[in-house]
């Protein structure tokens, strides 16, 4: 690797030296024709295609005026650079102060790296269509203010490893999708302020391991915050900060919040307890919810749209998120380790990789959702004790609900319809039960149980014209799962059921219904009323025969007690 380093090294300066060789040439050549034509043009030399400063010395090398102190540093201006270059200036291992100002540089940006403690300024300079715009790393009381970052497609302004830094009043517009506006890593003590960042890809600033650190009136047109500091948002200063003109809500360790003004356009909060977010309207940011630690979480009567991630909840237990609305997000989100939530009377649509995205949680449940056109309707994984019903999901385009992993799961009273994989794929999941649920006209087979599954029922549902009304709506590969129910020999409605004993269920289990119902069961199921009890007057004397015994018993015992007594006084 060092030799690779080493070759390109040696590539760039002797590109640099052809360049300077050329420029040379053609100067003699300028000089020896003005002189054959005794006419004189002065030749203005322009900069090199980069500049790689790797000493002290070559500032010097490369004539920048100044003397490297705090009072004179060396100055690179005014340099108008375009090319297809990682970097255009890359300055390392230098300490001497020096600032790099009022420079147009356009495919390669400024990368600084090891430098001496508060001698890097980067003020005031246009960089476009680089992987980084500015790059600095390891340059502790750097200063970056007043430059614009266009077109960058991997970060608008990356500080990495840079105690105190300075980053005022810099501007990163459309990075790519992809990209990120500002990323700000282990450089705590800082001072990020008055930054805009409009269009800066899926994160307009990135922080973590930053604590103390001032995060200041900064906006956002779309991208918004994400901070992986889980344990420590308290340690950060971060106010006023907005996104699409609203406030990004910023907590840590706080409790009894009611966050229900209509004045927020993202939430990032940590360990947290009692918070209820209500009303609010979120869009465009990648992640337009950042919830990790807090208990007692209620999320109601909000939309969401066009996030990327849209909500990443961790580690919440008895979250309550109700009657949202989720649409056209890339992802809906992922809700993990939230054992005893309720989501319920959600409505999600049109969200390009998923509805509602469950993992590793217990005890949930899950109702009333409705999901339609997304990549999959509710996608459960690692849970157990779920209990999902009365939910919705027609049109996706993958199955309306997958349950994997999971055991002692139930699934009750949900319609899945017109979903062009399966109505419900089981996967390496048992002891789960399926009953009373629609499954109708789902491109693939209504239920699916995978090779992994077992010891699961499923009884008293609905198949209606699965799979076209193929010969079976059903799969099951697995082992002892049974489609009827035993005490009342009662099994599921099939579409496309002729009449016969039994209903074959494809796959390799070989599994069959052998108790079909004719017509589609009802839900809930109708109990018969109790008959009243009627007194039979035919029973009067009978009853009273039983009832004299024991007290024609109790005094005859009595009397002959009584006559042995008086016989022995005798």
């Amino acid at each position: 690797m060092k030799q690779i380093i080493n070759y390109l090294r040696l590539k760039r300066r002797a590109l640099t030296a052809f360049f300077l060789i050329i420029i040379f040439a053609s100067v003699n050549i300028s000089h020896t024709n003005s002189m054959s034509n005794e006419i004189y043009s002065p030749i203005e030399l322009t900069a090199p295609p980069y500049f790689e400063i790797e000493s002290d010395d070559d500032f010097v090398s490369y004539g920048f005026p100044g003397s490297g102190n705090l009072t004179d540093p060396y100055i690179i201006e005014n340099y108008t650079i375009s090319g297809n270059y990682g970097s255009i200036i890359e300055i390392i291992s230098t300490t001497k102060h020096f600032i790099i100002r009022n420079c147009n540089f356009t495919g390669g940006g400024i990368r600084i790296v090891h430098v001496g403690v508060g001698t890097a300024i980067i003020t005031n300079n246009t960089i476009d269509g680089s992987y980084i715009g500015v790059d600095v790393g390891y340059a502790d009381n750097c200063t970056i203010t007043f430059n614009e970052c266009r077109n960058n497609y991997g970060v608008g302004i990356s500080i990495n490893n840079c105690n105190f830094a300075y980053v005022v009043n810099n501007t990163c517009i459309d990075t790519d999708y992809y990209g990120m506006g500002l990323i700000f890593y282990y450089s705590p003590y800082s001072t990020i302020v008055n930054n805009t960042i409009i269009d800066g890809g899926m994160v307009g600033l990135d922080f973590k391991s930053s604590t103390f650190s001032n995060i200041i009136n900064n906006s956002f047109t779309n991208g918004g915050f994400r901070c992986t500091d889980w344990d420590n948002y308290e340690l950060y200063n971060v106010q006023s900060n907005t996104i699409n003109g609203k406030l990004i809500g910023f907590f840590g360790n706080q409790s009894d919040l009611d966050l229900s003004d209509e004045v927020y356009g993202q939430f990032l909060l940590s360990s947290c307890d009692n918070v209820a977010i209500r009303n609010q309207d979120f869009s465009n940011a990648q992640y337009l919810l950042y919830a990790v630690h807090c208990v007692n979480l209620t999320v109601s009567d909000c939309n969401f749209s066009q996030g990327y991630f849209t909500l990443r909840i961790f580690r919440c237990p008895n979250l309550l998120f109700v009657n949202n609305h989720m649409f056209e997000n890339h992802d809906a989100g992922n809700i993990d380790y939230v054992d005893g939530a309720s989501i319920t009377n959600n409505h999600l649509a049109n969200n390009e990789r998923g509805g509602i995205y469950i993992t590793r949680s217990d005890d949930l449940l899950i109702s009333n959702n409705t999901c339609n056109d997304n990549l999959s309707g509710i996608s459960v994984y690692e849970s157990d004790f779920i209990t999902l019903e009365n939910n919705y999901c027609n049109n996706n385009t993958r199955q309306g609900i997958i349950v994997s992993e999971s055991t002692n799961s139930k699934l009750v009273n949900n319609t899945l319809s017109k979903n062009h994989g399966n109505g419900l794929n089981l996967v390496n999941s048992s002891n789960c039960l399926i009953i009373y649920n629609q499954f109708l006209d789902n491109t693939g087979y209504g239920v699916m149980i995978d090779d992994t599954s077992s010891n699961n029922l499923v009884h008293h549902n609905a198949f209606v014209k699965n799979r076209f009304g193929s010969i079976s709506q059903g799969y099951d590969a697995g082992q002892n799962n049974t489609w009827y129910e035993e005490v009342t020999q009662e099994g599921n409605y099939w579409s496309n059921w002729n009449g016969t004993i039994s209903y074959e269920i494809a796959g390799f289990a070989f599994s069959s219904d052998l108790y079909p119902l004719s017509e589609p069961p009802e839900y809930p199921p109708t109990i018969p009323p109790e008959e009243p009890t009627v007194f039979d007057k035919s029973n009067y004397w009978y009853f009273m025969f039983l009832l004299a015994i024991p007290i024609y018993g109790g005094i005859y015992y009595y009397v002959i007690k009584k006559l042995k007594k008086d016989r022995k006084v005798l």
